[in-house]
């Protein structure tokens, strides 16, 4: 008994080391994914459909491994885990050296064009064929090597194995998100991945060897079924499929709710809290024996219950049971967002082994039924990225999903009841016909509300966006006011941000702004310099439905200006022509990694004229201290030949250049249009060249780049002093500055 204990617990732990070596790699391959196709929504799933296409693949074919061959159960798994581990060496290998096929990617696969997503995801299918597809077999190798031999229900170890490997890659995902990539870079990431690939196939060939039959024991489970093959194969795709479109449409809720801006780490840090909570699920099935009629009356009574939490999670029952408490109405709301969540990913991680132990040959069909579920979690990622969030909105979406889950349930707890196909055929439309009354009847619930607190405020517009829920509102004061995931980027004091590039650099015959907001720095410059054409790129197409609120849509239609749904780095990535300013104006309360990193940086550089300047700024009032600005103001130096920075009243930024400044030149002033609008000024004095001097006074040595990234701590209340603080810093680094020609006072000024 302690003999088979031991050997349970080492092929658990090996198990729990593979769930974490997968997660880490496929946040890894997220990221540097993201490079060639970009950080949206659309790409993120594509990613997770493709790793989920390749699980799939692997599962089916371990299932047919295992029925053809003689080799010993455990021997396949070291096998699996030693193919993933070469097949994610070579994979980002190959990732790194199509790094320069970047601007091809982005010419040849443009934006979120049907035809291009798909390409993409054959593309990144084909890449990820052969560990995903390792991954996906270990599962069916390990759970037919756990069973052999031992006296344990064969349900029961099903569950430990899933909880433990799920449980692995709850560890893993939140591993590389806080710790690993910002501590050892990607490629170290993917090397330790691989180490515990390894180790886990050395404990699996360790016990293969010591275990003297090759062949399964004779089954301890009942043979027959009160399902058909077929049906308990749909009712797995069904269940993976709400899974995933479930993980989709939450995680895009709760990255609103909790203020998540950066893409992947609200991905990161939302998937690691649904791992959890499947782990924990499928761990305390563990601990229950069921026969299989009560386990399919159990799974039927969870999806009900999911479709209830999916109906609480509507914006407007947040709101009202957050209510109920006293306290702080906002950290109430988000505390329930996050208990709903994970409420609901618990159950869910208690459907697979449910099913699974359904089929009186679980262990030995269990690859197939794994194939079923990934194949279903294909459907349900591709279905909830592109169609449900996209055309239905985050509301209407979650009463879509309860329907489906109330669907599922039924059939689970009616299908032992019906002995007959055309008595199954008529509770299924009956219960496809309460389903659609209840999204009918709920409607009401999916009326546009605000999802954050705004007393006062009278709602205007509102979408739900694949990016970002957009509202516009009118604030008790009468002033009309942009709201994304819940934080105003109503310009107000802010067209610093794009006028004070305008005002120092050389030329602006051409000029390119990131970031759109409700149009009206947009329009402010469009109007001010008519002989400048002012291309503007915007990640979500939602912004740009604003401009009737805001005075703006006239924007649209003048001739000098131009707006593009996409990707700011994959535009420059694309564009045939070279800008002579680049402007990152982006939202950046959660700070977007990537835009303030090395690569995209480099892009840009890439981008400009021969005399052309990049301007972004850094964002004070959202980071915790001046280490986090140093480490922008560093990573610039090391992107451009010439960095200056800007530390006018109230702002601090960054001109990145290929060229000194010519100060002779001066410093441009407004146009009249302009200059009656706005009191700030921009003088030599507020400029400065960073060099060695200023980098040795800094605290850290530390880079943001592409292969080691530095996920900036995430604030979700700006703070004016600590900003004035960090302010006065960094313009005393000025005085450390020697300029090729001093800035002072009365240098000319270049008329426009």
């Amino acid at each position: 008994m302690n003999s088979s204990r031991l050997r349970i617990g080492l092929l658990l732990l090996a198990f729990t080391f593979s769930g974490a070596a997968g997660l880490i790699l496929q946040l890894v391959w997220t990221l540097t994914v993201s490079t060639l196709y970009g950080v949206s929504a659309h790409a993120i799933a594509t990613i997770l459909a493709a790793f989920m296409g390749g699980l799939a693949l692997g599962s089916w074919l371990g299932a047919r491994i295992l029925a053809r061959s003689s080799t010993h159960a455990l021997t396949l798994y070291a096998v699996s885990e030693v193919v993933v581990a070469i097949g994610a060496i070579g994979l980002h290998w190959l990732f790194d050296q199509s790094q320069g096929l970047a601007p091809l990617f982005a010419t040849l696969l443009p934006g979120s064009e049907p035809i291009s997503l798909s390409i993409r995801w054959l593309i990144l299918t084909g890449l990820f064929l052969i560990p995903t597809s390792a991954m996906g077999a270990s599962f069916p190798f390990l759970c037919r090597g756990l069973t052999q031999d031992n006296e344990s229900p064969v349900a029961r170890l099903i569950s430990l194995a899933y909880g433990a490997n799920v449980l692995g890659a709850a560890v893993g995902c939140i591993a590389t998100s806080q710790i690993l990539l910002m501590a050892i870079g990607v490629w170290n990431s993917v090397l330790m991945a691989s180490a515990l690939n390894v180790v886990a196939a050395a404990i699996a060939w360790s016990m293969a060897k010591r275990t003297a039959s090759s062949v399964e024991s004779s089954p301890r489970e009942s043979t027959k079924s009160i399902l058909s093959n077929g049906v308990l194969a749909g009712l797995i795709g069904v269940s993976g499929a709400s899974a995933m479109a479930f993980e989709v449409v939450w995680s895009r809720m709760v990255r609103q709710a909790l203020w998540l801006a950066n893409p992947f780490q609200a991905f990161a840090q939302v998937l690691s809290g649904i791992l959890i909570g499947m782990a924990a699920g499928a761990l305390l099935l563990a601990v229950v024996r069921l026969s299989q009629r009560r386990a399919l009356y159990l799974f039927g009574w969870i999806q009900w219950s999911i479709a209830i939490l999916c109906i609480l999670g509507i914006t407007q029952l947040r709101w009202g049971l957050a209510e109920f408490w006293a306290g702080d109405l906002t950290r109430l709301y988000r505390v329930l967002s996050v208990g709903i969540l994970g409420a609901g990913a618990l159950l869910l991680g208690m459907g697979f082994p449910l099913l699974a132990s359904v089929h009186p040959q679980s262990s030995a069909r269990l690859g197939r039924l794994y194939a079923c579920s990934a194949l279903g979690g294909v459907i349900g990622t591709l279905t909830g990225g592109f169609v449900l969030i996209p055309v239905l909105g985050v509301r209407l979406s979650l009463l879509v999903l309860a329907a489906g889950f109330i669907l599922t349930g039924g059939l689970a707890l009616g299908i032992p009841h019906w002995s007959r196909v055309g008595r199954t055929f008529l509770w299924t439309v009956r219960l496809a016909v309460m389903s659609l009354m209840m999204v009918v009847g709920l409607g009401h619930l999916t009326q546009d509300q605000l999802d954050f607190q705004c007393d006062g405020c009278t709602l205007l517009w509102l979408n739900d966006g694949l990016e970002a829920t957009t509202a516009v509102v009118r604030t008790p004061s009468g002033e009309v006011t942009l709201y994304t995931d819940g934080r105003s980027i109503t310009p107000g004091a802010l067209p610093q941000r794009t006028l004070t590039a305008l005002m120092i650099a050389p030329k602006v015959d051409r000029v390119l702004s990131i970031g759109f907001g409700s149009g009206q720095l947009a329009e402010m410059v469009a109007r001010g310099f008519p002989d400048t054409q002012f291309d503007c790129v915007e990640l979500d197409g939602n912004m740009a439905k604003t401009t009737d609120f805001f005075g703006t849509s006239d924007l649209l239609s003048l001739p000098n200006f131009e707006l593009y749904v996409d990707d700011g780095r994959q535009h420059l990535l694309r564009s045939p022509t070279a800008y002579d300013v680049i402007i990152a104006d982006t939202f950046t309360h959660s700070i977007n990694t990537q835009i303030y990193g090395a690569g995209f940086f480099s892009v840009a550089r890439r981008s400009l004229t021969s005399n052309g300047s990049f301007f972004i700024t850094v964002p004070l009032q959202d980071l915790p201290s001046v280490n986090e600005a140093e480490i922008i103001l560093r990573t610039a130096f090391e992107s451009f030949p010439f960095v200056y920075v800007l530390a006018p009243q109230g702002m601090v930024a960054i001109l990145g250049r290929t060229q000194p400044l010519d100060w002779a030149s001066g410093i441009r002033t407004l146009p009249q249009s302009l200059a009656g609008e706005l009191s700030f000024e921009l003088s030599a004095d507020d400029v400065y060249l960073m060099e060695d001097s200023i980098l040795n006074a800094f605290v850290t040595e530390r880079v943001n780049s592409d292969d080691h990234p530095y996920f900036f701590p995430l604030t979700q209340h700006s703070s004016p002093t600590v900003a004035q603080a960090m302010h006065a810093q960094i313009r005393a680094l000025g005085g450390l500055a020697t300029l090729d020609q001093p800035p002072m006072r009365g240098r000319p000024v270049r008329p426009l």
